[in-house]
């Protein structure tokens, strides 16, 4: 008779309502070779969270870690587990008496008819699984069954597929009772060996800015639709989502976080509804980017003491990716082992205006240097002075560090910031938005550039060429854009045009444009405004703003 050891393992944060429930259910199986995991991930409940996995002594396995989401709670179950199958179980769900003795006896008899699939490892989906094939397994029809090898991940959680086969519907509909989903899912995992799950450093985080107007992207982006919330490209995908699933490929999900403005708390939720609310931290008021990254720092230390954060804006645009992320996880790798402040520097090949520059000094390990000097935006002669020399590079304004050395400098070189947001019990805890709320606001108004990384010692830069951009200006837009043989870039709304070089226009969708005789202009409507205005001043975009606000309010704004 089939009889393997089976795993059920209970994810939990703050879930002294129904835990004690779930735990019995799992007790009450009447199939008996099983062990139970329960993970508590990170609760803040006092300690009622605890109290009640540890009623049970012996009868279960208890683990406790810093929060970092339900796959990272899976994942650890993965490593301290025996089983040679795992049933997931929600600690605000509850099994029937015969959940588990079914799926086994239904695995027993599955693996007597196919002997060849007991070396395999993955999730069995039993039944109809057809409408989510094409995403998770493969090509299933009714009665079939599929494994699917790369269910576990580091960042993802496990997708269920309830049975529909004939006769058995009644057993797997999902009954509800005092909001407790009383389950009777036909679905069971075999284990992963660790070298299945990809080893992404749980000690690594990034913080994502995104609190930004980019009044330079006017009229598209707009003060309650940023630019970090367009879709430029017509990929499907806004600047901000693009920046997720890149960082999403080399640090865990649950680690990702997001600084923004409190307006913008809906526009996150809705592009990355993946996100918890905790992973997003909002800002009462925009106060440049020093505040909000010794939030998020301190933050991040309440959860992970020995945090690595890579700090990115979420309106770069990146054309290499493998390249990008490899530079990424090395600087990581760098700022772990020691009290250094880190930072992208790109290879400029112009002069540009709008970007700050890094000039460098000594080498001091393979492509990372001391950095001698930053210089903001210079004027164009300057410029040209610092692509000549080869001593400077872009600032590419991402940053790397160990939480100890950012909060170490910022307590250092900002404490009239830290004083105001020093709280180590608060943070993590279900009262740091009031005391955010009450505190940030009196925060200075300076960026982390100038009040950090100009200042302190131990900074470095690391060179990197991976198709970089930050996006910043409709001239930018236009040099990454596909043109026509007259040198025209056209976005999103359809365009004839008649004696024209070196235009950009970018219109609202189904809209025509007909032009005739226009060199080396911007063209944008969004909404209620129309700007037309020379390409090469679109430095002027910021006065227009300032103007039209002055003369007419936030309504064309």
């Amino acid at each position: 008779m089939y009889n393997p050891l089976v795993t059920i393992v209970i994810p939990v944060y703050n879930g002294a309502n129904y835990l004690n429930e779930s735990i019995s259910s799992a007790l009450e199986q009447t199939y008996k070779n099983i062990e139970i995991i329960v993970v508590n991930d990170g609760s803040t409940d006092d300690g009622e969270t605890e109290k009640i996995a540890l009623s049970y002594g012996d009868k279960i396995k208890y683990f406790s870690k810093p929060n970092g989401g339900v796959s990272s709670a899976l994942n650890l179950c993965i490593e301290k587990m025996s089983g040679e199958w795992l049933s997931w179980l929600s600690h605000d769900d509850l099994y029937y008496p015969t959940k588990v003795e079914e799926e086994v006896n239904y695995v027993g008899k599955l693996l007597e008819k196919n002997p060849d699939l007991e070396n395999e490892t993955g999730t069995i989906w039993i039944g109809s699984c057809t409408n989510y094939a094409s995403k998770f397994c493969g090509v299933a029809t009714s009665g079939e069954i599929v494994i699917d090898k790369n269910t576990y991940t580091q960042n993802s959680s496990i997708p269920t597929i309830v049975d529909n086969e004939d006769g058995i519907d009644e057993k797997n509909k999902i009954f509800t009772r005092n909001g407790v989903s009383l389950e009777k899912r036909m679905s069971i995992s075999r284990s992963f060996k660790q070298d299945n799950i990809p080893n992404l450093n749980q000690n690594n985080y990034c913080v994502i800015m995104g609190g930004g107007i980019g009044s330079r992207f006017w009229p598209c982006s707009r003060r309650t639709l940023p630019k970090q919330f367009l879709d430029f490209f017509g990929t499907g995908r806004s600047l901000l989502q693009m920046t997720y699933d890149r960082f999403k490929k080399i640090i865990p999900a649950e680690n990702i976080l997001i600084v923004t403005n409190e307006m913008y708390a809906d526009l996150v939720k809705e592009q990355l509804p993946e996100m918890k609310d905790e992973q997003i931290l909002l800002e009462p008021a925009r106060r440049n980017t020093a505040p909000c990254i010794v939030w998020a720092s301190y933050h991040i230390q309440a959860l992970n003491p020995n945090a690595n954060i890579v700090v990115a804006p979420s309106d770069h645009l990146i054309l290499k990716e493998e390249e990008f992320l490899n530079a990424i996880e090395k600087g990581l790798a760098f700022v772990e082992k020691d009290d250094m402040l880190l930072t992208l520097g790109i290879k400029p090949n112009r002069p540009e205006t709008g970007y700050g520059y890094i000039q460098i000094a000594e080498q001091i390990a393979n492509n990372c240097y001391k950095v001698k000097t930053f210089t903001e935006k210079p004027e164009l002669e300057l410029a040209k002075v610092f692509v000549e020399s080869g001593e400077f590079y872009w600032n590419s304004g991402l940053f790397m560090w160990n939480v100890k050395s950012i909060l170490k400098a910022t307590e250092k070189l900002l404490p009239e910031i830290t004083d105001k947001l020093k709280h180590n019990s608060i943070y993590g805890t279900p009262q740091e938005k009031a005391f955010i709320d009450e505190h940030f606001t009196a925060c200075e108004n300076v960026s982390i550039d100038f009040g950090v990384m100009e200042k302190a010692s131990n900074v470095y830069v690391s060179l990197g060429d991976f198709g970089w951009s930050d996006l910043g200006t409709w001239g930018s837009l236009y040099d990454l854009s596909e043109k026509d043989d007259q040198g025209n870039v056209s976005l999103h709304g359809k365009t004839m045009l008649y004696n024209c070089n070196d235009n950009i226009i970018s219109l609202p969708k189904g809209k025509l444009a007909v032009i005739d005789g226009l060199d080396g202009y911007l063209v944008a409507e969004s909404n209620n405004v129309l700007l037309i205005c020379k390409k090469d001043e679109e430095q002027a975009i910021r006065k227009y703003v300032n103007d039209t606000k002055i003369k007419l309010g936030n309504e064309y704004v």
